[in-house]
């Protein structure tokens, strides 16, 4: 794959992004999610979506932009481990996927024999 980059035009997308400030040029200061932040995030968003990248924005309004998928989508991998009961008496489990949070269900100070171990989501 041959990458070509037109840095005329990086150069005044990059300096036309500088432009909006709440500052002068060339200092750059925009407050999260000011008007002026919102404007500038809006810019970005058309010029990806001209260079036919996917975006989307999550929760706390960081932005990815992604080239779409040429093939189609893979069907989800099952998970590496699932399960309801531990095999070992006393602890009680809740496994999905292939990480578990793990707390005591008893306090720290209190003997550990015969204290089960609960999944805390």
């Amino acid at each position: 794959m041959s990458l070509s980059i037109d840095t005329k035009r990086l150069t005044d997308e990059i300096e036309y992004l500088a432009h909006i400030s709440d500052t002068p040029y060339p200092s750059v200061t925009r407050v999260l999610f000011s008007s002026v932040d919102l404007r500038a995030r809006e810019w970005l968003k058309l010029l990806y979506a001209d260079a036919g990248l996917v975006v989307r924005e999550d929760a706390v309004g960081n932005t990815f932009a992604r080239w779409r998928a040429r093939m189609p989508p893979r069907r989800p991998s099952p998970p590496a481990r699932t399960s309801t009961r531990s095999p070992m008496p006393g602890v009680s489990t809740a496994w999905s996927g292939s990480s578990a949070d793990w707390k005591p269900s008893a306090p720290c100070n209190a003997p550990a024999a015969g204290r089960g171990v609960r999944l805390n989501w």
